[in-house]
């Protein structure tokens, strides 16, 4: 369901300075805890036909979009201002 979804991408058109290309962390088993059915329709989704298998590929697993850009951050480090602070742990899907 969600990797049939046309993605729009917003970041890479700012440039490279905004963003790196990481790797998605595998993990060895996922638990679903929540799944927001009343946001579906507002993507274009049927909440009766997007099963949890569907919210686990496409969330848990990352099955489905390249590249994976983690967002760049700056500000003040250690006293330091540092340009390039993003670490990969969170990213654009």
């Amino acid at each position: 369901m969600f990797l049939s979804l046309n993605y729009e991408p917003a970041l890479e058109s700012l440039g490279y300075d905004y963003f790196d290309e990481v790797a998605a962390a595998e993990f060895p088993r996922h638990i679903l805890r929540f799944r927001n059915d009343q946001l579906l329709p507002r993507i274009g989704l049927n909440p009766q036909d997007t099963n949890d298998q569907d919210f686990i590929q496409a969330f848990g697993k990352f099955q489905g979009v390249r590249p994976f850009l983690a967002l760049r951050y700056h500000g003040y480090q250690f006293g330091e201002y540092n340009p390039r602070l993003g670490d990969g742990r969170g990213f654009l899907y």
